[in-house]
């Protein structure tokens, strides 16, 4: 099963996996940067992202209105590696179980930020990319 959205929590959830991201209570005094949660039965961590919002044309309650909207989440890739390196208490984790993590946040960031493929109705070019800095 892939991830889904939970309205309730605000996350998205890999029942099969047993896989929750969501977004991170803590507060950071960065701009322009969003913190995220991944949890699993024995990891935990949290990483970092920034979105793209891009002008566009809605139409909303039968008029045509621009407004910004988020059109691309950009993961900013060491802030995962730094997470779980502090997860692992300096542990290694090798390349396979790594890229398997990577492939869980992307697709589990896809699903939160278009809030289970609701978005994709006025944004179907939504993207998730990694990248090295925000």
């Amino acid at each position: 099963m892939a991830f889904q959205y939970d309205q309730k929590t605000i996350s998205a959830v890999d029942t099969e996996k047993n896989i929750r991201i969501r977004g991170s209570t803590k507060f950071y005094d960065i701009a322009d940067e969003f913190f995220f949660v991944y949890k699993s039965p024995n990891l935990e961590f949290e990483f970092s992202a920034t979105e793209l919002r891009e002008k566009r044309s809605l139409l909303v309650n039968g008029q045509l209105v621009e407004s910004l909207v988020a059109t691309a989440c950009f993961i900013v890739e060491p802030s995962i590696r730094k997470g779980l390196t502090n997860a692992l208490r300096g542990e290694t984790i090798d390349q396979k179980n790594y890229e398997d993590i990577k492939n869980d946040v992307v697709v589990g960031m896809f699903t939160l930020s278009t809030r289970g493929g609701k978005l994709l109705s006025t944004v179907p070019d939504y993207r998730v990319e990694f990248v090295k800095k925000p």
